[in-house]
């Protein structure tokens, strides 16, 4: 086959895969509302903060966006704002922690997680963070 023939082959099958949306294996918006991504968000956090050499825990305060890609499992995308609560690491039950408002330990910032999740496996990782 000509390599003229291949090249046009190949740019129209890709103008038709354009045309339908994203391509099957690309990147998706996602809404916050989604289990899938509840769950991402949680599981970046509770890993943020085993990480973190803060002694507070910090939680999401506003997410700016989130995409999922489907490969063997499922990556989530999350751009979030997180914010350094009151709630100790030592202490127990840090759900529904008030932020610091104190001046001296008020701390927030900007932070893209990566999260792979395999359900069918039950498995879920934080592959990438990073706060700014």
């Amino acid at each position: 086959m000509d390599a003229a023939v291949v090249v046009m082959f190949l740019m129209v099958a890709a103008a038709a895969s354009a045309s339908r949306g994203t391509a099957v294996g690309g990147l998706r918006p996602a809404s916050v509302n989604e289990q899938g991504v509840q769950q991402a968000m949680a599981f970046a956090m509770e890993e943020y903060n085993k990480r973190s050499n803060d002694m507070f825990v910090n939680t999401i305060t506003k997410v700016n966006g989130v995409t999922k890609q489907i490969v063997a499992g499922t990556l989530y995308r999350i751009d979030a704002d997180i914010a350094r609560t009151e709630c100790k690491k030592s202490a127990v039950g840090v759900q529904n922690c008030p932020l610091h408002t104190d001046p001296d330990f008020v701390k927030s910032m900007n932070c893209k997680f990566e999260v792979f999740s395999v359900p069918w496996m039950r498995t879920i990782s934080l592959e990438k963070h990073e706060c700014s």
